[in-house]
């Protein structure tokens, strides 16, 4: 069946210590999908990790976490969303290579 991959799994971890600081860690496969209603055309399967380690810390009425992580650590060529049936065989979207991000979260608690 055509933008219907055969296999995808997904798996992810987080570790936690008492005093706020923080690890994620997210796998995600994809097989080979098929491109078009022929079974002509194929994606490459491909493997997306990524990473995030923070430090949250409640003080007073706000939350506050700090973070900073990484995507596609393992810098994998695959396609943001495919195009089935694609005129003149453009079935890809560009996706990103490696790429991080930072970030600062403050919430305010009744």
């Amino acid at each position: 069946m055509p933008g219907t991959p055969a296999n995808t799994i997904s798996a992810g971890a987080h570790m936690s210590v008492r005093f706020g600081i923080y690890l994620d860690v997210n796998d995600y496969f994809c097989d080979r999908i098929a491109l078009n209603d022929a079974n002509t055309a194929f994606s490459a399967p491909y493997n997306l990790l990524g990473s995030r380690v923070g430090y949250k810390k409640e003080m007073r009425k706000y939350a506050f976490d700090i973070y900073a992580g990484v995507n596609n650590i393992l810098n994998q060529k695959y396609s943001l969303g495919n195009d089935i049936n694609a005129v003149n065989s453009r079935y890809y979207n560009a996706a990103p290579p490696t790429n991080y991000y930072a970030g600062l979260s403050v919430s305010y608690l009744r």
